[in-house]
């Protein structure tokens, strides 16, 4: 295609922002792990998307901003298209999945999507990827295997209902894939708010005949409940908006591996949550072999995202 969205070669603000939406996603699971004791899991995602949306329409509105749709073709519609549902869909069957199979093996079937987004980068947009990158995700991949190697046993030894849990999470992870590469190449059309603030539009009004019966549940919220939902929307504008704006500034395949220690980072701060309240809420105990995966996971993020020579 002749108009492929180019990087601006921005290598160490690509990096700085990668960094931050991983952090920023990465806090996410331990705000979700207490909400969701007092609010339906469906109903945060939809105040999340409404009210990001709302706070970045606001936004452009005063910037005189807003994205405008006459520019776009019938192949740029059908990827704002492809983008918005990607979302959805991702949002919806990790939450179905997440409901069977639970939290810990949700955050390592998920991680597919790296290799998938990384395999869209080199055959799509044509990313490089040398021998020394290769080998970074490769211990990616075997890394995230040892480090989550109890609940791969897991779930790989059950069948039916638990099976169906995991298939969900094989799907959010490609439509999360299909998310990412198609919104790289809005980057020729919209800036990084324009698209986020139509895809969090796009996803409060498809999720809401889902969520409508739970969101009235915000009623029965203390503030300290109310401060982390808000904080989870916060999270919600930070992340997106980091990711997207690195998608202007450096390659998929190399945001993507950064985004991958996500796993990792979301235990560290589940680690720091329960050390610093003792008793919120329970998480499982980390084994050597777990620690060395943790390790390999790092290195391997390193290897793929060093800037080429």
């Amino acid at each position: 295609m002749n108009d492929t969205h180019v990087t601006t070669g921005r290598w160490k603000l690509g990096l700085f922002l990668s960094i931050t939406a991983a952090l920023m996603w990465g806090l996410l699971p331990t705000l979700l792990k207490i909400l969701v004791a007092n609010i339906d899991a469906v109903a945060i995602t939809w105040y999340r998307l409404v009210l990001a949306f709302a706070i970045l329409f606001v936004f452009l509105a005063i910037k005189r901003q807003l994205p405008n749709f006459r520019q776009l073709n019938v192949r740029y519609l059908t990827l704002l298209m492809v983008v918005c549902v990607g979302l959805c869909v991702n949002y919806i069957t990790y939450i179905w999945g997440i409901q069977i199979v639970g939290p810990g093996p949700a955050q390592v079937i998920i991680q597919t999507n790296v290799v998938l987004v990384i395999l869209g980068g080199v055959f799509i947009y044509g990313e490089g990827f040398t021998k020394i990158q290769t080998l970074g995700l490769m211990g990616i991949i075997t890394g995230l295997v040892m480090f989550f190697h109890s609940r791969l046993i897991e779930i790989f030894s059950s069948i039916s209902e638990y099976s169906l849990g995991v298939g969900w999470l094989l799907l959010s992870a490609t439509a999360l894939a299909v998310y990412v590469l198609a919104q790289k190449q809005l980057l020729v059309k919209f800036n990084s708010l324009q698209i986020s603030m139509v895809v969090f539009g796009t996803g409060a009004a498809i999720l809401f005949p889902v969520a409508i019966g739970a969101v009235v549940q915000i009623a029965h919220l203390d503030w300290t409940n109310i401060a982390l939902l808000l904080l989870c929307v916060g999270t919600t504008l930070g992340a997106f908006g980091s990711f997207a704006e690195a998608l202007q500034h450096w390659e998929a395949t190399k945001i993507t591996a950064v985004l991958s220690t996500g796993p990792l980072i979301a235990l560290a701060i589940a680690e720091f949550t329960v050390w610093l309240f003792p008793g919120i809420f329970e998480i499982d105990p980390i084994s050597s072999l777990s620690m060395v995966g943790a390790i390999v996971v790092v290195v391997g993020s390193y290897l793929v995202a060093r800037k080429r020579d």
